[in-house]
C-alpha cells in the first residue's frame, strides 16, 4: 500500500535531517564563544517552501521561534548545555532535538487551517524548499545583532542524509 505524505508531514521528516546536520556547526560556534553570550539568543527556523507550480511560502510568513521568543519551550538552554557538555558530538543533542520538534509540531498544529499544509508532499520542490536557521543575539537594546549561525538546510539534502 502506497502512503501519501502531506506537506506538513514532509516538513517534519526533513526537520529530522536538518537538526542532525545543523548540530555540529552549531556546537562549534557555541564552543568558540563564551557561553554567557547566549543567555538571550534567538534560535529561528524560517520555513521556505517552494511548490513545483511556482507558488511559494517564504520566511517572513512562516518562521518557528525556538529561542527566547518561543511561545513553547526555549531550545537555547538545551543547545547551550549540549554545546557545553558534548561539544560537536551529535549524540549529546537529544534534548535540543526534542525541544525544536515540539516547537515545530505546535507551530504547524496552530496553522493547520492553511490549505497548503494538507497538499500532497509530491507537490513540493524539494531541491529549493529549505529551512533557514539563524542563531543570533540582539544586543545594545537592538542597536546591534551578533549572528552566530546562519545557514539554509535544503529538504532534498536533509531527506537523503537522514
Amino acid at each position: 500500500m502506497l502512503v501519501h505524505m502531506t506537506v506538513k508531514e514532509k516538513i517534519m521528516e526533513a526537520l529530522e535531517g536538518a537538526i542532525k546536520d545543523a548540530s555540529r556547526p552549531m556546537a562549534i560556534a557555541f564552543m568558540q564563544t563564551p557561553i554567557e553570550i547566549y543567555t538571550d539568543c534567538e534560535f529561528d527556523w524560517d520555513i521556505n517552501l517552494k511548490f513545483k507550480d511556482g507558488r511559494s511560502v517564504n520566511q517572513g510568513d512562516f518562521s518557528v521561534k525556538c529561542g527566547k521568543s518561543s511561545e513553547q519551550e526555549d531550545a537555547v538552554d538545551a543547545l547551550e548545555e549540549a554545546a557545553y557538555i558534548g561539544g560537536a558530538n551529535s549524540e549529546m543533542w537529544p534534548e535540543v532535538y526534542r525541544v525544536v520538534k515540539l516547537n515545530f509540531q505546535t507551530f504547524l498544529d496552530e496553522r493547520d487551517d492553511r490549505d497548503f499544509l494538507h497538499q500532497p508532499a509530491e507537490d513540493l520542490d524539494l531541491e529549493t524548499s529549505n529551512f533557514f536557521v539563524s542563531i543570533y543575539e540582539v544586543i545594545d537594546g537592538g542597536a546591534d545583532i551578533e549572528r552566530w549561525h546562519r545557514k539554509a538546510y535544503y529538504f532534498q539534502d536533509m531527506l537523503e542524509g537522514k
